[in-house]
């Protein structure tokens, strides 16, 4: 839905997924290099559980927030000129 880059740094990603699509996320995420912790990834499966036995139609609403640790200088980002 959204997402937001703070220089080289920071990236923060917001999205909506169905609740059916949680755990393959959750393993893309993970094939990505990104580590999870065990029980943050059993706390949300178990909850999407639930919540898929209940409306399989739902939809998740999340965000994602990703730390780059590097030693580079900022990156930097033109900002667009504001009309007006």
């Amino acid at each position: 839905m959204d997402t937001q880059q703070f220089s080289n740094h920071l990236l923060r990603l917001s999205s909506e997924i169905p609740v059916t699509r949680l755990e393959e996320l959750l393993g893309k995420i993970e094939s990505a290099g990104v580590s999870l912790s065990q029980a943050s990834k059993e706390e949300a499966l178990s909850e999407t559980e639930m919540m898929a036995g209940r409306d399989p139609v739902r939809r998740l609403d999340g965000t994602l927030v990703i730390r780059f640790v590097s030693d580079e200088p900022d990156l930097r980002i033109p900002t667009p000129a504001v009309p007006g």
